[in-house]
């Protein structure tokens, strides 16, 4: 598996759209060929830990950790293999994609709860519970968008042109896969929409509202 920033998929994508050199174009494109392309999501179940306050501070940006009970970190990823199909030719190979496999979705969903408040105390349980919110926001982002993105990643995958390489070993197909020709605006937007509707769901429910409500629960914070 090679793990892929999120925001250079659409690149991945474009060079894979755009694997052909013009001198051989001609001559590989009777190797062309739709690949299967398969998905794989994962979403991890909340690993609840235990942590100092300083540690959520400087996760949640705050200068006070006073202010810090809880947080929820969920890492998004996208990755990808590939199999190749190849026709030896003059000087070389014309090689195709026959499939790729993304993955995607959360490499982990931690919960850290302030260590000062033991499992079974009134203020574990409530903050616990209000992280619990916060998986829920990160578990529904991905329900939504993920169909989105499979969706744009599988109509680019239909026209993957063949390309010609010198040799068919699997890290110099790697390299051309992973130079950028161009952005796949689509993919790219998709990938900014569902981290601003993140920001912005998570932020309501951490509003001063929301902070004065849990404190009102239990004594002795």
């Amino acid at each position: 598996m090679r793990p892929l920033d999120p925001r250079k998929l659409a690149g991945v994508v474009a060079a894979l759209l755009s694997l052909s050199f013009p001198v051989y174009a001609a001559d590989c494109a009777k190797y062309a060929m739709e690949p299967e392309v398969r998905f794989e999501f994962s979403r991890p179940p909340p690993s609840y830990k235990s942590v100092p306050s300083v540690r959520i501070a400087e996760i949640e940006g705050l200068s006070n950790p006073a202010l810090s009970r809880g947080v929820t970190k969920a890492d998004f990823f996208i990755s990808y293999d590939f199999k190749l199909a190849g026709h030896q030719v003059d000087g070389g190979h014309c090689v195709a994609i026959s499939e790729i496999t993304f993955r995607m979705g959360y490499s982990s969903m931690d919960v850290m709860i302030d260590d000062r408040y033991k499992d079974g105390s009134c203020q574990y349980y409530v903050i616990r519970s209000h992280e619990a919110q916060h998986v829920k926001i990160h578990n529904d982002a991905l329900e939504r968008y993920i169909p989105l993105i499979r969706d744009e990643i599988r109509i680019a995958s239909m026209n993957l042109a063949p390309a010609f390489v010198k040799s068919m070993r699997g890290a110099d197909m790697d390299k051309i896969l992973r130079r950028s020709v161009m952005e796949s605006e689509n993919i790219a937007l998709l990938v900014r929409k569902m981290e601003e509707e993140l920001s912005i769901l998570n932020n309501e429910l951490d509003a001063p509202e929301e902070y004065m409500r849990i404190s009102s629960l239990c004594s002795d914070w």
